[in-house]
């Protein structure tokens, strides 16, 4: 008895629900098999009988309500960007996500370009990464298709100057200034990107077809690490000394242009690929009287070749 006890109080309500119907409809029959069942008997069988179909649609319905219910508050936690932990949607290169959803205890399997694991690495260039996962709970598997779409960009130099002294000596054909280096855009945050200048030969005219100019390259430049973040400027990656000078008599008007290759890669590996930001147009003109004009990346500065000396030329002032 204590084991049938036992059993009962492992059964669900909905169990013991029908367990209890079922007990009263064996009551309502429970008569001499030879005796014509009177009219009460009848009635309270077929009600016995009711009652018992009505529960078990009302037990199914309720599981089925339930079921739905359960698949829509997993549609809606797992499309829903509420459902997401903070998050942007839009990345520098190299930036990183760790995804995550709430609540805790839901298995998921996130799939897509770029995903390990959870972890979210925007890759070189610009698109669109779309990931789609598969959410198991309470031992069921969800395909829940594509459950967010990322945008990446690739960086773009900015030349911003902050400083306002002009690079220059007195006495000497020279002219320059100092720019802060970011990479655009400002929304994001390119700070897995290393970049630096290229190698290119110069294109001259007039004064500067000559030598030592007209073969001048420019050199091949160090791999520099992008740094802090500005929302105003962007990705900070340091200082760059612009100049030119100790240009010798008698002058004429000239002009010098290279168009710089810029290069960024994601990570510092030797190995990691190399990727093309465009150029940057470096011009320097002069005239017959010794004035240069230098411009780079928008910024122009000019100086005299009387006027007073700010910083000297060459500038090589490590603390810029």
């Amino acid at each position: 008895m204590a084991l049938l006890q036992k059993l009962h109080d492992r059964l669900s309500p909905e169990q013991k629900k029908m367990r209890e119907y079922q007990n009263n409809r064996l009551w309502a029959i429970s008569g001499d098999s030879s005796e014509e069942i009177s009219g009460q008997y009848w009635f309270q069988r077929k009600y016995f009988d009711l009652k018992y179909e009505i529960d078990k649609l009302n037990v199914v319905s309720a599981q089925v309500e339930h079921l739905f219910d359960l698949q829509r508050q997993t549609s809606i936690l797992f499309t829903e960007d509420a459902a997401l932990r903070a998050f942007a949607a839009k990345f520098g290169v190299g930036e990183e996500c760790n995804l995550s959803f709430l609540p805790a205890g839901i298995s998921v399997e996130y799939i897509g370009e770029k995903m390990t694991g959870t972890v979210y690495t925007a890759p070189a260039g610009n698109g669109t990464s779309s990931i789609l996962a598969n959410a198991t709970y309470r031992g069921k598997t969800y395909n829940l298709g594509v459950v967010k779409e990322f945008s990446y960009v690739s960086p773009i130099l900015f030349l911003h100057r902050s400083d306002l002294h002009k690079i220059h000596s007195q006495n000497n054909a020279s002219c320059g200034f100092l720019a802060d280096v970011y990479l655009q855009p400002t929304d994001v945050y390119f700070y897995e990107v290393w970049m630096k200048e290229g190698i290119v030969a110069p294109v001259v005219t007039g004064y500067f077809n000559q030598s030592p100019y007209d073969t001048y390259n420019h050199a091949d430049g160090l791999w520099i690490k992008a740094k802090d973040h500005s929302l105003q400027l962007g990705t900070r990656i340091g200082v760059d000394k612009i100049q030119g000078g100790n240009f010798f008599s008698p002058w004429s008007n000239g002009t010098f242009i290279w168009n710089i290759p810029l290069w960024y890669k994601i990570g510092d590996s030797a190995s990691a690929t190399v990727y093309s930001m465009g150029t940057i147009e470096h011009e320097v003109t002069i005239n017959d009287i010794g004035t240069v004009t230098i411009e780079k990346g928008g910024i122009q500065e000019s100086a005299g070749i009387f006027d007073e000396t700010d910083y000297p030329f060459p500038y090589n002032n490590n603390n810029h």
